[in-house]
């Protein structure tokens, strides 16, 4: 009635106000609702996503509980391995790999606190390869000192290659099986490789390989393609190694890489001088270095992993300086070569790695230690069970470095 009252233009005023007071408390409430239901929705979303990861985790403890309970029973520390086999070749002419890959992601061995990472690579050829002082000295000591202990094996099947010829071949080696059941606890991927010797020569590099004046050029390119070949058997780990590390989320410590017919003389554990360094650096023996670091064995930390295991492949083909240097001659300056063009630096110290050459030997097919003018002894006492090589197996197109003894040691 007092609306009523007013003049008409004022009486406007009035409506249009009290209606737009009604519309803001209107629109207030339904913002309201809006934001109710909103916060619902996100509820229920976050109730899902637990209710998968939940159930996530129960399919994983039920899948570990499987493997577990199908682990042999005189081991409780080796692990089932699921392998996934990516084979490729088979046709007249081709080459054939097979990858093998296990793919266990739990703590693997003891339950220690270092939380220290060891990348452990074999590589060679399954005909000279020994497994016993590998498994012993080399794998279950770093077990002892390291949480995880990953080992890759590249190998190639099929005959037996040489440099150096020796009198008794191709008699001490294994077969897959036998080295995946020796490997098993440590064992992360293998890779089996048919015979290939299909690599180019490089030209770059005129005098490689020309040890003695009467290597003739089959001589040559057949030693410079063995040495390829090893090449690429430390290239494979390295690739192996870091794909492990970015599906897990992690970065080794540090690595060792050794050959197949090596034998580990002593309990073996991993130099902290190498986990101390803040600069990339590696180890390698005192010995038979040829100008260059003896490439037979090679242990370094995670700053020099791509140098030490990829860089004498890559760089025998890519390296601009490995390219303009026309004096390499051998692998062992090949490696030096690679090693100082990435600012690597090399520890030299044969007590350090107690790894030694061996060769198939007279006595029933059995090896025997390289002598010292071969390849450089550590100190005794030695814990594993070998004798040294006679001059009768040592011979044999073996070549001694000048003014070496060539004398048999002690036995």
């Amino acid at each position: 009635g007092a609306t009523a009252r007013l003049p008409p233009s004022v009486r406007n005023m009035v409506v249009l106000s009290r209606h737009g007071t009604f519309f803001r408390r209107s629109s207030s409430s339904g913002t309201r609702k809006q934001c109710a239901k909103l916060a619902l929705i996100i509820i229920f979303l976050l109730f899902v996503l637990t209710a998968t990861r939940a159930v996530k985790r129960t399919a994983t403890l039920l899948l570990t509980i499987f493997e577990e309970s199908s682990v042999p029973s005189h081991s409780s520390r080796r692990l089932s391995a699921r392998y996934s086999r990516d084979s490729s070749g088979g046709g007249a002419g081709t080459k054939s790999t097979t990858t093998t890959n296990n793919t266990n992601n739990r703590r693997e061995h003891h339950d220690g606190s270092s939380g220290l990472r060891i990348a452990v690579c074999v590589t060679g050829q399954i005909g000279r390869l020994e497994l016993g002082s590998k498994a012993q000295n080399l794998l279950k000591s770093l077990d002892r000192q390291a949480d995880f202990v990953d080992l890759y094996v590249s190998l190639e099947e099929g005959a037996v290659h040489y440099n150096n010829v020796p009198k008794f071949k191709s008699v001490c080696g294994t077969d897959i099986e036998t080295m995946r059941d020796a490997f098993r606890p440590w064992l992360r991927m293998t890779r089996e490789q048919s015979d290939d010797d299909s690599f180019p020569i490089n030209t770059n590099l005129p005098i490689y390989q020309q040890k003695w004046w009467n290597f003739t050029r089959d001589i040559i390119d057949h030693r410079t393609k063995n040495n390829i070949r090893q090449f690429r058997h430390s290239r494979w780990c390295a690739q192996a190694m870091q794909e492990r590390e970015i599906r897990l989320g992690f970065h080794y410590h540090g690595f060792v890489r050794i050959r197949d017919n090596s034998i580990v003389l002593k309990p073996f554990r991993f130099p902290t001088a190498l986990l101390r360094s803040t600069l990339p650096m590696v180890a390698v023996r005192k010995c038979m270095s040829w100008g260059g670091y003896n490439d037979k064995t090679i242990i370094g930390n995670r700053l020099a992993f791509d140098a030490a295991l990829r860089g004498s492949s890559e760089g025998y083909y890519l390296s601009p300086m490995v390219q303009r240097n026309h004096s390499l001659r051998n692998p062992e300056q090949l490696t030096k070569a690679v090693l100082d063009e990435a600012g690597v630096q090399a520890i030299l110290d044969n007590e350090m790695l107690p790894f030694v050459d061996s060769r198939c030997g007279g006595r029933g097919g059995t090896p025997c230690l390289s002598q010292q003018w071969k390849d450089c002894h550590v100190s005794r006492p030695w814990y594993w069970r070998i004798r040294v090589c006679n001059n009768t197996e040592m011979a044999r197109k073996t070549m001694c470095p000048p003014r070496c003894s060539n004398k048999v040691g002690v036995v």
